[in-house]
């Protein structure tokens, strides 16, 4: 890498290009003028192996999108972590989003790149009818530091960051993801109660019980993982600054 400045990259997040599309696997932190950092990453397009259209194939381009359920990020997060099963989700995800859109979202020339589904027009409509009002939920709170996300009234996720200028920066995407997510699992006849705050509170505290290890990530990042049947907890590290905190994840699985 040959920015000037410090760069954050969140796990999820989708290079699109090259000889396939990739999905990010760990948090990373890039120091100015790096030079060529390996980078743990998943397939999201089964398959190809060659050029796609005008894209180049030696080179990824930043896609704008991140890994849109919960299911795909604790396949690719997990302690059981699996390129088949990464794969096995990306279908998964399409199958329930051409059923809520009402037409397959699979793009002819790489039916099986995740990131072509989600650059969908049929798709993006449906996403755009919620954007703007939940774009809102952050607006006049300068403190904001994370989300959580609750789905057909249970708790799904949640995402903690280290200072609230971090998670401005990354809203918009995490946001477009979720709404992807929700569209995907919509169910119009199911009756649903809001989740109280209590529930929120819950699952954020029952997911740092499961079963502790840790993985130094790269020369920058450690990661602690904290897993059970129920639910996966991340958390991210920097060595360099006393390993303080950059991201909390929590997945329900």
């Amino acid at each position: 890498m040959s920015s000037d400045v410090e760069i954050y990259v969140q796990p999820g997040d989708i290079v699109k290009g090259g000889r396939q599309d990739r999905l990010i696997a760990f948090d990373l932190i890039l120091p100015p003028k790096s030079g060529k950092v390996p980078v743990a990453s998943f397939c999201v397009e089964a398959r190809r192996w060659a050029k796609r259209g005008g894209e180049a194939d030696a080179t990824f381009g930043s896609s704008g999108n991140v890994a849109n359920s919960k299911d795909l990020k604790v396949a690719a997060q997990s302690g059981m972590r699996s390129q088949s099963q990464v794969w096995a989700k990306v279908r998964e995800s399409q199958q329930k989003l051409a059923r809520n859109v009402g037409k397959g979202v699979e793009n002819k020339e790489s039916p099986t790149s995740l990131q072509l589904t989600l650059e969908d027009k049929k798709l993006l409509e449906e996403v755009d009818k919620y954007v703007k009002e939940l774009s809102r939920a952050v607006e006049g709170k300068k403190d904001v530091i994370g989300y959580a996300v609750a789905i057909n009234g249970k708790v799904n996720n949640a995402d903690v960051y280290a200072s609230a200028a971090l998670f401005r920066k990354l809203w918009a995407k995490v946001l477009d993801a979720t709404i992807v997510e929700a569209v995907a699992e919509k169910k119009d006849k199911l009756k649903i109660e809001p989740v109280k705050s209590e529930a929120v509170t819950a699952f954020l505290a029952d997911a740092v019980k499961g079963k502790k290890s840790e993985k130094e990530v790269s020369k920058r990042v450690k990661q602690v993982c904290q897993e059970d049947d129920k639910t996966l907890y991340l958390e991210a590290r920097d060595r360099a600054n006393k390993d303080a905190v950059i991201h909390r994840s929590y997945l329900k699985k």
